[in-house]
C-alpha cells in the first residue's frame, strides 16, 4: 500500500476538548495544524492510500538522539511521498523536509497564510508544491490532487508494436557518457 509521510509538528495523540476557537487563539496554531491533518488523512483515505501522522510515539521518545534520527529517516525514506505541515515554531519539519528531499521524495508542503517559509525549503528537490492555508479554507482539492498523483499512477503510454524488419533494432544500445561531474 502506497504511504505518504507528514512533517510537521508533533500533536497530542488525543484530541484537544477546548473549542476550536479556544484552540485558534494558541500562537503556536495547533487547531489549525490537527484541521490539516485531518484533511491530509481523509485525502489519504479517498485516494486508498496510508497516511503517517506525526503522533506521539513513547517507545521512540525515549530513545537516544541517533536512535530517534535514524528512526526518523528510516520512516521519511519507507514513505512514497512526503506533505509537510511547516509551522515557524517547529524546528523538527524542516529537518525531516531535507531528509526527504536527498531520499528522492516528492513533497507537497502547506504553509499558513502569513507564515514565511524560508527559501531553503522552497528550493528543495522533490518540493512540487507550496500551497498557502487558513484556518477558513484548507486546500482539500490540491492535497487530494497530490495525493492521486502518488497514490494512483497514470498507466504507462502505450507504444505499437516495433517491426522487426526496421533497421537498428537488432544494434544494442547506446549506454550515455559517465557523468563528468563525478568520480569514478
Amino acid at each position: 500500500m502506497t504511504t505518504v509521510y507528514v512533517a510537521g509538528p508533533v500533536l497530542p495523540a488525543r484530541p484537544d476538548t477546548r473549542s476550536v476557537w479556544e484552540r485558534m487563539r494558541r500562537t503556536d496554531h495547533s487547531a489549525l495544524v490537527e484541521k490539516c491533518y485531518q484533511v491530509i488523512a481523509d485525502a489519504a483515505e479517498s485516494v486508498n492510500g496510508k497516511v503517517q501522522l506525526p503522533r506521539p510515539d513513547p517507545e521512540l521518545m525515549n530513545t537516544d538522539s541517533v536512535t530517534f534520527c535514524e528512526s526518523i529517516a528510516a520512516r521519511v525514506h519507507a514513505a512514497d511521498a512526503v506533505v509537510f505541515v511547516f509551522e515557524a515554531s517547529n524546528l523538527s519539519g524542516p529537518v525531516e523536509s531535507t531528509m526527504a528531499a536527498f531520499a528522492g521524495k516528492k513533497q507537497l508542503v502547506l504553509v499558513a497564510k502569513g507564515v514565511e517559509l524560508p527559501r531553503l525549503i522552497r528550493g528543495l528537490p522533490g518540493v512540487v508544491r507550496v500551497v498557502e492555508f487558513d484556518d477558513r479554507e484548507i486546500p482539500v482539492g490540491q492535497i487530494t490532487a497530490f495525493l492521486r498523483d502518488i497514490f494512483i499512477p497514470e498507466p504507462p503510454i502505450s507504444s505499437p508494436m516495433p517491426n522487426a524488419n526496421e533497421p537498428g533494432l537488432t544494434s544494442p544500445p547506446v549506454n550515455p557518457p559517465p557523468d563528468s561531474r563525478r568520480k569514478p
